[in-house]
């Protein structure tokens, strides 16, 4: 029971201390609460004083990081590397058709398991000159990816890159 009052007493937003507390731990409570009050109000001025560039963080990074369903604002704050959507696909998965665009649901389904995303800076730039199929640009879930069609040796090369695709550790990037 007075464990739960000190744990209230702790997290509460009062400038008391718990009852029956010695006057030297009262008066530290009254100096402690004090000081983060007025800690909170300069930490309060300061960010209302910060204004994020939003569209030039966009414009920077790429506007189409921003997906049809998501806010700009909440895209411009992401603190993470740009990156894209990749569809990966071998060169028999590449002579299949399905790059002209999925039939249905399953030609869909289909290129978006092979998706991954790339985050590496490199990549990211070269990826960004032409690597979206003409078909998949009126494709909602598609007009965001990029594609990679893997030569028979397994490999493609993107800008100054060199991707593979590993069994066991996924899309390489060398």
């Amino acid at each position: 029971d007075d464990i739960e009052q000190l744990i209230e007493a702790v997290y509460d937003e009062q400038p008391e201390a718990p009852r029956g507390a010695p006057e030297e731990v009262s008066d530290q409570w009254a100096r402690t609460f004090q000081a983060r009050s007025a800690d909170r109000e300069r930490s309060r001025g300061r960010a209302l004083g910060v204004e994020i560039d939003v569209v030039g963080d966009l414009l920077a990074h790429g506007l189409d990081q921003v997906g049809d369903d998501e806010d700009p604002y909440v895209v411009g704050t992401r603190l993470g590397l740009p990156s894209r959507q990749v569809v990966v696909l071998t060169a028999q998965e590449a002579a299949s058709g399905h790059l002209s665009g999925p039939s249905g649901g399953q030609g869909l389904r289909w290129l978006l398991e092979r998706s991954v995303p790339v985050s590496h800076s490199g990549l990211v730039s070269a990826l960004d000159e032409g690597f979206t199929p003409a078909a998949w640009r009126d494709i909602g879930l598609l007009r965001r990816h990029r594609l990679i069609c893997l030569d028979d040796a397994g490999r493609c090369g993107v800008g100054r890159h060199d991707v593979r695709l590993d069994p066991a550790l996924g899309l390489v990037i060398g």
